[in-house]
C-alpha cells in the first residue's frame, strides 16, 4: 500500500522522539510513524523494527545527527536506511529525496503572510507527496495547500480529536501528533 493510501486509511501519524514513544507507536493504529530525532547509528535498526511491526516510517532528516543535510547524506539514507520516505523543511532536501524515489513530506512553518506564500510557492515548485502544515491548528489555511496529487497533513499543536476533525474538514488527509492517546 502506498504512504497516502495509508495516510487516508489511518489518517493520524504517529509523530515520535524517543525509544518509549517509538514502541507505543509500534503497538498503536497508526499505520505512519514520523520518526522526529534520530541518528546515523541507529536509524537502521528503527527503520527494520517499523517495517517488522507493518508500520510505514518516514525520517525528518533536518533534526537526523551524525549526517549532513546534502545529496549525498539522501543517497545513503535511501540505498543503506531505507525509509520510506522523508520529512524535511529544505527544499533541495526534497528536490534530492524525490531523485531517489523517496517519499517526500515538505514541512512548512506558517507564522506570517509572507511565510504562507512563500510555501505555497514552493511546494508548487517542488511537487513534494505531501506538504505537512504547522502549526496544525489553522484548519481555514490547508484548502490553499491541497492540490492534485499532493497530501496535506496537519501537525504541531495537536492535541484533542476536534482539532484532528477540523482539520480533516478542511481538507487534510491526516494529522500528526506525538499525542499517543490519538493514535488509536
Amino acid at each position: 500500500m502506498s504512504i497516502t493510501a495509508e495516510l487516508k486509511k489511518s489518517r493520524i501519524i504517529a509523530a515520535v522522539k524517543d525509544e518509549d514513544s517509538f514502541n507505543a507507536a509500534l503497538s498503536s493504529k497508526a499505520g505512519v510513524v514520523f520518526l522526529l530525532k534520530s541518528d546515523l547509528l541507529s536509524a537502521e535498526e528503527t527503520v527494520r523494527r517499523a517495517h517488522e511491526s507493518g508500520k510505514k516510517i518516514l525520517l525528518h532528516v533536518d533534526l537526523m545527527e551524525g549526517i549532513g543535510k546534502d545529496e549525498a547524506a539522501i543517497k545513503f539514507i535511501a540505498e543503506k536506511i531505507r525509509p520510506d520516505g522523508i520529512i524535511t523543511t529544505r527544499p533541495n532536501i526534497v528536490k534530492c529525496a524525490r531523485a531517489k524515489g523517496l517519499y517526500t513530506v515538505f514541512r512548512v512553518f506558517l507564522i506570517d503572510t509572507q511565510g504562507l506564500n512563500s510555501a505555497i510557492i514552493n511546494a508548487d515548485k517542488l511537487s513534494p507527496d505531501a506538504v505537512e502544515l504547522m502549526p496544525g491548528l489553522v484548519p481555514e489555511l490547508v484548502g490553499k495547500f491541497v492540490k492534485e496529487g499532493r497530501a496535506v497533513i496537519i501537525g504541531g499543536l495537536i492535541s484533542t480529536k476536534e482539532q484532528v476533525e477540523k482539520g480533516f474538514r478542511a481538507g487534510a488527509i491526516a494529522a500528526s501528533t506525538g499525542q499517543s492517546e490519538l493514535w488509536n
